[in-house]
């Protein structure tokens, strides 16, 4: 409730092969600017190494550059998990932190802009706060305004 729900194309289950099929519909908007937050179920279904869902987030770049030149482009790091959520899941922290550091790294080779908000969220040891979660992998809905604040930060 915090964004136009008709400017957000998101499925709770989306990964970066799924992301194609919302391309369509982001052209009809004729976007100035789109931000691709994607990676975290990639690395849940554990098939996939971080530098592969990286090389895929760069496809879904590619995609959205080629169908909406004009548009500038975010990329949104992929938000860290709870250390009890990494241990009931497929998800290894240390993969979310290479699909970053991999996406930080090309960030300028991609003519992107790259928004680091992975690290405000995490504590001392590198995974995910736990008062920021309920589930140990989505934000509570109160940390919402200051993950839109911070990706604001990249464009003012």
């Amino acid at each position: 409730n915090y964004i136009d729900s008709a400017q957000i194309y998101a499925d709770g289950n989306n990964t970066t092969d799924k992301t194609e099929k919302y391309l369509d519909d982001i052209i009809k908007l004729t976007p100035a600017r789109v931000f691709i937050m994607v990676g975290l179920n990639d690395a849940n279904y554990g098939t996939m190494s971080g530098e592969a869902i990286g090389d895929n987030i760069s496809e879904v770049v590619s995609s959205v550059k080629s169908k909406c030149p004009s548009a500038k482009i975010y990329v949104v790091s992929v938000l860290p998990v709870t250390y009890a959520f990494e241990g009931r899941s497929s998800v290894e922290q240390s993969v979310l932190d290479t699909i970053n550091t991999q996406l930080a790294s090309k960030a300028a080779s991609m003519n992107v802009t790259y928004i680091d908000i992975a690290n405000s969220y995490k504590d001392e040891s590198g995974y995910l706060k736990g008062d920021c979660t309920g589930n140990g992998c989505n934000l509570n809905n109160g940390y919402y305004p200051f993950l839109l604040n911070n990706i604001a930060k990249a464009f003012k």
